[in-house]
């Protein structure tokens, strides 16, 4: 799994709302359901139409996260690396994109490539 390990990097300058690295790791095949994200980070960033944007990164690496909650990123910074936490069968980066505001979800990403390809 070529991803396994890869640096996860924020989109954008932004706050972290949510941090959780302390989830053991599957190995690839099996799955915890009962923490179906994982390992995650969340990041509130501003839009340039104004508006607050969530990113919530999913099934990081046991204790890769280096952010915690109320820590400012930058637009680029690493922040943790890619895993296979979570309720997931293989390692990939998951990311959702929600409009803060509405709650709904905008766009929802799984890579197991290439965290390059989703920033």
């Amino acid at each position: 799994f070529r991803i396994f390990g890869k640096s996860v990097v924020s989109p954008c300058r932004g706050e972290v709302i949510a941090s959780t690295s302390d989830l053991p790791g599957q190995a690839p095949g099996t799955m915890d359901e009962k923490t179906p994200e994982g390992n995650a980070v969340e990041i509130l960033c501003s839009g340039t139409d104004g508006k607050k944007y969530l990113f919530r990164y999913a099934h990081l690496k046991e204790d890769s996260v280096t952010v915690r909650v109320g820590d400012i990123v930058s637009k680029g910074s690493d922040f943790a690396a890619v895993g296979n936490s979570g309720n997931t069968a293989w390692p990939h980066l998951h990311i959702d994109l929600i409009d803060q505001a509405s709650g709904e979800a905008i766009r929802s990403l799984s890579t197991a490539t290439s965290c390059a390809a989703v920033i």
